[in-house]
Formats: C-alpha cells, structure tokens, sequence
C-alpha cells in the first residue's frame, strides 16, 4: 500500500519568505508564490494521473520540491510529459490570465511572473525541468549514462554564454539584476545537482 505524501517546511524558507512577503512593495511575492504553486501542482496532477505518488514535498529556500520514489519506472516519454507539466501549467495560467489584464492592470505582472518561472525552468540545466526534459529525450536514443555525459556538457555549453552576456551587460552599467541572474544560472546549471522534479 502507497504511503500518503509527507510535507516538509524547513526553518530557513519559512524566515525568508515571511520577510519576503512583509517587504514585498508591489505583489511580486504573493505572485511568484502562487505561480510556483500553480508550477508544481502541473507536476504532481500528471504524476497522480501516472500513478506515481510521489513520497514528499519540499518547502526550502530555494523553493518547491517533489521527492519522489527511486523505484519510479516510468517510461522516458511520460518522464518528458511530467517534467513538461510544470512550465505547462504556468504557459496555462499566463494565457488564462491575459484576456483580464485589460480592466486589471495588475495581473500583467502575474502574466509575467508565471512566463519567467516557465522560462527559466525550461532552461536545459540538470536541476531545473529543461534538464529533466533533455536528458528524458537523449535517452530515447542512447544509454543512460551516455545521456547523462551529453546532458552534462550541453548544459555548461549554455551556462557559458549566459553568464557571459550577464557579466558584460554589469559591466556596461546596465544594472545588476542581470548579473545576479547570470550567478543564479552557473549555479543551477553547475554546482546543483539534478532535483527530483
């Protein structure tokens, strides 16, 4: 009999996002929240669906996580489908919320968090849904390990130009979000390893 999903808070995450959410000035927080909600309930619909419960959620710093069984066999095209699920369910709720954006404003930058969160999840890094949709379809056509090795290499081919263009952009004074972001981004790609969703 399948164990019920157990849910994890850590300390640390809890701290922060109470401070997020007091000094948030413009909803940003209550978005991103929500959209990462949204993005994670994509996931664990089509996993139920799959019949593949998974064993925890996560609640850390650096979000949202679904643990799942090491035993898991499903096959690389629904492991495709599942890591897809998540940036999905954020295009969804993007595209369900634009029609309104005329008479409220606001919901422009819930539109835009939601198209960010699937952007940068789809980014083919081992600890982000790209990562898991590449390499679920590099196993279509080779072994395991040797998906692994490509994945791997694809994903410091991309880190490179990234935080290049982030660096050169801090340089020309442009601001330092977008070398904060480039930092973000040579950390998932190469010191993370690859999450379980």
């Amino acid at each position: 009999m399948r164990k019920n999903i157990r849910w994890r808070f850590s300390l640390p995450a809890a701290v922060w996002l109470t401070l997020w959410l007091y000094y948030d000035q413009n909803g940003d927080a209550v978005y991103s929240i929500c959209a990462a909600a949204f993005h994670e309930c994509g996931h664990l619909l089509l996993l139920c669906a799959l019949r593949d419960m998974p064993q925890a959620i996560c609640f850390g710093v650096s979000g949202m996580r679904i643990d799942r069984a090491r035993t898991t066999r499903l096959s690389y095209p629904q492991e495709l489908a599942v890591y897809a699920a998540g940036p999905a369910a954020n295009l969804l709720l993007a595209a369900c919320l634009l029609p309104f954006c005329g008479k409220l404003p606001r919901l422009f930058r819930a539109v835009r968090v939601n198209l960010l969160l699937a952007g940068f999840n789809l980014l083919p890094f081992p600890a982000l849904d790209g990562g898991g949709i590449l390499y679920a379809s590099l196993c279509l056509r080779m072994t395991p390990d040797a998906a692994a090795a490509r994945q791997k290499k694809i994903a410091v081919c991309g880190a490179v130009p990234l935080a290049a263009i982030g660096l050169i952009q801090f340089f020309c004074g442009h601001g330092q979000s977008l070398f904060s972001l480039s930092l973000i981004v040579v950390v998932v790609a190469v010191v993370l390893p690859a999450t379980s969703m």
